[in-house]
């Protein structure tokens, strides 16, 4: 058993797990889906400030399919949630309060508007 699929117990509840295992069969997909659930973890627990002590497992979030940036919802009312996928690679999550959302989500999205217009200059030096 590879680590990854070790750790997919610890740290995804049931349903992200049923949305996971039902691209198995689609090895990159399967991959893409396991890092966005990832990232969305981390950014959570990095919003909370408990790392790595957080039950991951209490919480959960429910991705679309094929992200562009796009609010993901989240079993913490609390949290608002916001991912996009750059190029065809890399993930990019946030998380924060939702009180206090709607002030700072202008402002992320034009700090995600830089980096996804600036990619193309960072694949180059890959």
């Amino acid at each position: 058993m590879l680590l990854k699929e070790k750790v997919i117990p610890k740290v995804f509840d049931r349903a992200e797990q049923e949305l996971l295992f039902s691209y198995k069969a689609e090895k990159e997909k399967y991959e893409e889906i396991f890092y966005r659930f990832w990232t969305l973890k981390e950014s959570y627990v990095k919003r909370s400030g408990q790392g790595m002590t957080a039950k991951l497992t209490d919480f959960a979030f429910q991705p679309e399919s094929d992200p562009g940036w796009t609010e993901v919802p989240c079993t913490d009312e609390k949290v608002r949630a916001m991912q996009c996928k750059l190029k065809e690679k890399w993930i990019l999550s946030v998380c924060m309060e939702k009180s206090q959302a709607d002030e700072r989500i202008t402002t992320e999205k034009i700090v995600i508007r830089e980096i996804t217009t600036k990619e193309k200059e960072w694949m180059e030096h890959e």
